[in-house]
């Protein structure tokens, strides 16, 4: 049965439940209470979705609500205050969630559990008070409430879900109860202000030195504070470097790893945007996915030359045999060529290597995952006829790049490997078409693919740009050929817009040839002159593609 009972201001609807009620719907705006009973039946629940988006500005629950539906109170935007009363034990999942207006929260000590979300994109929140009895607190909890400046775990939590906190830019300080036995991933992740996460000492297995998170024995550094400011060093009993555990600190300025750790996990070091350099002790053995990339100021990785696994030759990190590139340095500029004998750029080797200007590749075989995603002034590739797979966003938005040339040993380019190069205007590849999606150069939009004669597998499209036949002449028949007042000359003729180098050489045998002009075949043909044929005894005359 629907109920709905009229105030002076506004309608709450409800439906029984046996003898008790539950909120189902409200129509009104500014101040709610909501009564404990009508018609001497209780009011027991708010029901999944009642106030979705509703104008309410306050709301008073009764101590005879025991439970909070899912997205009960979500997106009412104008909500500065929620009274929860004293009989609340479970609130639902995104309960809160989108209240963009809301200040403060308590949660009552009666409460023992607090949903996925249930506050989460609270931008105003400031204070949040947690009942006594909250067994966890789930994933995305308080996820960018940006306002939160701290907050204390209570005793009774054993679990703090995945992102709880993540985007809270401006917390400060966390305190975790005795009972929390799980911090979920990237839970304080991109807590830019935070200085301190303090412990219970008789937690069972995290503890805090000096505001940093550690397992118990201090075995594994989980989470150094990203608001802390300054060098850090490591304390020699760490043997872990958990993943993204320096993930945005923005002020470490230098860190010290002790001969006794021998992991780093995936992003540990991501976006530390001030440290310079960074020594690997022979005792690392093991290194995550990312660990280095995203920080801008980093000129040096070096490494202990008795390590095992890891090597460096002049700050950039290898693997001790030197086949594999694993991270170059994002603080390093200008020019580098990759030595002879490395096979492999691995995933994200050069992301974010802003001045990075030209690249020649030596010996390389395989280019890995975004291995130069945005690396915004890289200009020039010098790929060797040994490369045979460019991997997925490889060149993503590599918006230098204006022209490259590929290698007939090139048989797989993966999907956007080229995506947003938005000034690439030409693709040349001297073999038969590699195997590619309709991605490769999506967002390429001034791209043309060029191939050449007695190459297959091509089409009118390939990687989602045009392909054409690179395929100029010179039309020796023509009555423009030769002697023509006083200059040689000739016209070129192939694809509409294709571009042609004109080389001139006097003695062919030596391979001595120098560019002497550029032309565009606009409509199809240009005419090519060379007033200065008089000045030599012999001159030779050659066509080729540009060079990237």
């Amino acid at each position: 049965m629907l109920l709905a009972v009229t105030t002076a201001r506004a309608d709450i609807f409800y439906t029984t439940n046996g003898d008790s009620l539950t909120v189902t719907g409200y129509v009104g705006g500014g101040s709610v209470t909501i009564p404990d009973s009508v018609d001497s039946m209780p009011v027991v629940a708010i029901g999944d979705n009642a106030f979705l988006s509703n104008f309410v500005a306050a709301v008073n629950v009764p101590d005879s609500v025991t439970n909070i539906g899912k997205h009960a109170f979500e997106s009412c935007h104008f909500l500065t205050n929620a009274t929860l009363g004293d009989g609340v034990v479970q609130i639902g999942d995104n309960a809160f969630y989108d209240c963009f207006s809301l200040r403060s929260l308590t949660i009552p000590d009666s409460a023992l559990s607090l949903g996925v979300a249930a506050c989460a994109y609270c931008p105003k929140l400031a204070r949040v008070t947690l009942g006594n009895n909250l067994a966890s607190l789930k994933d995305y909890t308080f996820y960018r409430c940006a306002s939160l400046t701290d907050l204390t775990v209570p005793n009774s939590v054993a679990s703090i879900g995945r992102s709880a906190f993540q985007f809270c830019g401006a917390l400060t300080n966390v305190m975790l109860g005795n009972s929390v036995t799980n911090v979920g991933d990237s839970a304080f992740f991109d807590c830019t202000s935070l200085t301190t996460i303090n412990v219970d000492a008789s937690n069972p297995v995290y503890s805090c030195v000096d505001g940093v998170l550690f397992n118990q024995a201090q075995t594994s550094l989980f989470q150094y504070p990203a608001g802390k400011l300054g060098s850090y060093t490591i304390p020699a009993t760490v043997t872990a470097i958990g993943g993204a555990s320096f993930y945005l600190c923005v002020g470490l300025t230098g860190v010290t790893v002790p001969d006794t750790v021998l992991s780093i996990g995936d992003s540990a070091f991501e976006y530390c945007s001030s440290l310079p350099r960074l020594f690997l002790p022979a005792s690392v053995t093991n290194i995550g996915n990312y660990a280095f990339v995203r920080c801008p100021s980093l000129t040096n990785i070096d490494v202990d030359p008795l390590n095992p696994a890891y090597s460096s030759i002049n700050g950039v990190l290898f693997n001790h045999d030197h086949t594999t590139l694993i991270q170059y340095p994002a603080g390093k500029t200008g020019n580098y060529t990759v030595p002879n004998g490395v096979l492999n750029l691995g995933n994200y080797a050069f992301f974010g290597c802003t001045g990075l200007t030209s690249i020649q590749l030596g010996t390389t075989v395989s280019i890995g995952f975004a291995a130069f995603d945005s690396c915004a002034h890289l200009a020039g590739v010098d790929f060797p006829n040994s490369v045979a797979s460019i991997g997925s966003y490889a060149f993503n938005l590599c918006t230098g790049l204006s022209a490259l040339a590929f290698p007939n040993s090139v048989t797989n380019v993966g999907s956007s490997a080229f995506f947003g190069c938005t000034t690439l205007t030409a693709a040349y590849f001297n073999g038969n078409a590699p195997v590619a999606d309709a991605s490769v150069f999506q967002g390429a939009t001034n791209a043309t693919v060029y191939y050449f004669p007695a190459t297959t597998g091509w089409g009118p499209v390939f990687g989602g740009r045009p392909a054409v036949l690179w395929n100029p002449r010179i039309e020796t028949a023509a009555p423009d050929f030769g002697v023509q007042t006083n200059q040689f000359g000739f016209t070129i003729t192939g694809a509409t817009n294709l571009v042609v180098v004109v080389e001139v050489s006097v003695n062919p045998a030596l391979a001595l040839w120098s560019p002497l002009s550029t032309n565009v075949l606009a409509g199809g043909s240009d005419y090519f002159s060379d007033p200065g044929w008089t000045n030599y005894p012999a001159r030779f005359y050659r066509l080729r593609a540009p060079e990237p």
